[in-house]
C-alpha cells in the first residue's frame, strides 16, 4: 500500500503534466481519487474547508461515473470507474465488499506539473454499494480493461456527459 504525504511526489505519476484531469486509484477496499490539477496552490486554499458533495450516476446500470463537487470552489473532480482495471487477485473481494466495509473515498490534489501531493481529504459517500452493483454488472458484461474503457469513452460521448450531466442525472450522497 503507498504511503501519502503531503508535500512529497505522488507515488503515480501523471500521465499528462500539461493537462488537468482525476483518475481513480483502487485500492483493496474501495477508490481514491488523484485530481491532478494545474492551479494546485490555488486549489489547495479550499480543498480542506470546501462543501463536498459526491454524485454516482450508472449508465446502462454498468457504467459507472462518479463526480465529486467542491462547492465553494466552483471545482468538480470526475472519474468513470473500470472494475476490470481492479488487480486480479483483488477482484472478488473488491466487488462483493459490503456498502458498510468502506464508503469513504481519499480526494487527493496533485501538482500536475511537479507530480507533489499539495493536499488530501477524505470524503463519505452513500452510494458505495449501489457502485459496487453497478461493478458487478460490469465485470459480468465485460472481458477486459480496455473494453470497459472503451464502453466508458463511448457513453461519455455520445450521451454528452460533462460532469455537470453526470450531477443532473446522479443520484448524491
Amino acid at each position: 500500500m503507498p504511503i501519502y504525504r503531503v508535500g512529497k511526489p505522488f507515488p503515480r505519476p501523471n500521465a499528462t503534466p500539461d493537462a488537468e484531469g482525476a483518475t481513480a486509484l483502487t485500492n483493496p477496499d474501495f477508490f481514491d481519487v488523484a485530481f491532478y490539477s494545474l492551479h494546485a496552490e490555488e486549489d489547495a486554499q479550499l480543498w480542506p474547508t470546501a462543501t463536498v458533495r459526491p454524485f454516482l450516476y450508472v449508465h446502462q446500470q454498468a457504467l459507472p461515473f462518479v463526480v465529486f463537487l467542491l462547492v465553494e470552489a466552483k471545482l468538480t473532480v470526475e472519474v468513470p470507474i473500470n472494475a476490470l482495471a481492479v488487480p486480479d487477485a483483488l477482484r472478488p473481494a473488491w466487488l462483493t465488499a459490503a456498502a458498510h466495509d468502506a464508503n469513504v473515498v481519499s480526494l487527493f490534489l496533485v501538482d500536475a506539473a511537479t507530480n507533489v501531493l499539495t493536499a488530501h481529504r477524505p470524503v463519505t459517500v452513500g452510494w458505495a454499494a449501489a457502485l459496487r452493483r453497478a461493478c458487478r454488472q460490469q465485470a459480468e458484461r465485460f472481458t477486459s480493461a480496455a473494453e470497459v474503457q472503451t464502453a466508458l469513452e463511448t457513453a461519455r460521448e455520445r450521451h454528452g456527459l460533462t460532469a455537470a450531466e453526470i450531477i443532473r442525472r446522479s443520484r448524491n450522497s
